[in-house]
């Protein structure tokens, strides 16, 4: 993301940079953690929140051949062959309430526990990213200035293969058409049961430090006929299983690993319309992998927590145009090794014994980061 207009020089401090003044009371802070850089922006004032350009906050996307296009309430950057690389599900907003003396706002990447925050929805279009920054969280009388104002972004993972099996001997190789089942379907003839199971490529994430892993997945059908319901029977369970292809037949691969369970239930579809994403954190399983480099495919199984309780028959959308089912991951690479190591004022160099004329000495080296894009001295 890049940001409209020129930055004036940063200030440095450690892992921040701070863009000063970007926009009249108005800082913007780039910061570097083991999960990724965090960009966000200050707004220090309430009368620098009545900027136009912060009520209608936007980002360009820049890249070989991106574009960013909307994704329902979020956005998503696509490269030049269209497979989605980067989704910005939504953005944060926090005052500082409650922040103790003498912290700085450009010192926090998360509200404090007091803060009041709000969570607002991001929209994509073209070279854009736009948030739907929230106004009257900013003009509120008891919002605490300075507001934070923190887009989320995420790496994208699509599945590359699907397959479906059903204990009745039906089986959906990577059908484009069909929905996934999982559960118990016990409540008309013939009645089954069903597991769906998902290939992700993770070959691009080896070596990289995981901050965030979320597997989620548009749910369209259950046994619930309570529209207003939050939860309903036996939950989905997420979990790691052996290879899938279009030899995989009922019961499915093995599962190697069980990562969590989620008894979501958006309502019978008859009745209820729309749909609910339903969302396993996925970490732990996508850091094994990006630590194994033999292991450059991620399989996903789903199957109901309860097989033989027909409550828990859920039907899950594939939807390419959402991209759902999808595995986001936030991640950030290890730095390079330092480089043209030097002694600031030093007679020489190598592994010899030489003079300073100085009783403080620098040591410099050129740093780089596969994330970046370019070097710098330090």
């Amino acid at each position: 993301l890049a940001w409209e207009g020129d930055l004036p020089t940063p200030e440095l401090d450690g892992t921040k940079a701070t863009y000063p003044e970007v926009l009249p009371g108005v800082d913007l802070v780039a910061k570097a953690g083991v999960d990724g850089v965090s960009t966000y922006l200050v707004v220090k004032t309430r009368e620098a929140a009545t900027n136009p350009r912060v009520k209608d906050l936007r980002y360009k996307v820049v890249g070989s051949a991106s574009q960013a296009r909307g994704a329902g309430t979020g956005g998503e950057i696509r490269d030049a062959a269209g497979a989605v690389k980067f989704r910005v599900q939504r953005a944060s907003m926090w005052d500082s309430k409650g922040v103790p003396a003498g912290v700085e706002s450009h010192e926090r990447v998360a509200p404090g526990q007091a803060a009041r925050a709000v969570e607002v929805p991001v929209e994509a279009s073209a070279d854009t990213l736009a948030v739907n920054v929230d106004e009257a969280f900013l003009q509120a009388p008891d919002t605490v200035y300075p507001a934070i104002i923190d887009p989320e972004i995420s790496v994208a993972r699509e599945y590359t293969y699907w397959v479906a099996v059903q204990s009745n001997g039906t089986e959906y190789y990577n059908s484009s058409t069909e929905h996934a089942r999982v559960g118990y379907q016990g409540w008309s003839s013939p009645y089954f049961t069903s597991r769906s199971f998902y290939n992700f490529n993770t070959s691009a994430l080896y070596g990289k430090v995981i901050g965030s892993a979320t597997f989620s997945h548009k749910l369209i059908h259950s046994a619930n006929w309570d529209c207003n319901a939050a939860t309903y029977g036996p939950g989905v369970t997420l979990g790691v299983t052996g290879a899938i292809g279009s030899s995989t037949v009922w019961p499915g691969p093995a599962w190697t690993a069980t990562i969590g369970t989620n008894a979501k239930a958006h309502g019978d579809s008859g009745i209820c319309s729309g749909y609910d994403v339903v969302e396993w954190n996925a970490k732990a399983a996508v850091q094994t992998y990006a630590a194994d480099v033999s292991k450059p495919t991620l399989t996903l199984g789903l199957k109901s927590s309860n097989e033989s309780n027909r409550d828990g028959w859920r039907k899950f959308d594939n939807d390419a145009t959402l991209n759902y089912p999808l595995l986001s991951v936030t991640y950030n690479s290890l730095p390079n090794a330092p480089g043209a190591p030097s002694l600031v004022g030093a007679t020489g160099t190598g592994k010899s014994n030489y003079w300073v004329d100085a009783r403080q000495v620098t040591l410099k080296a050129t740093v780089t980061d596969p994330d970046g894009t370019a070097g710098g001295s330090v």
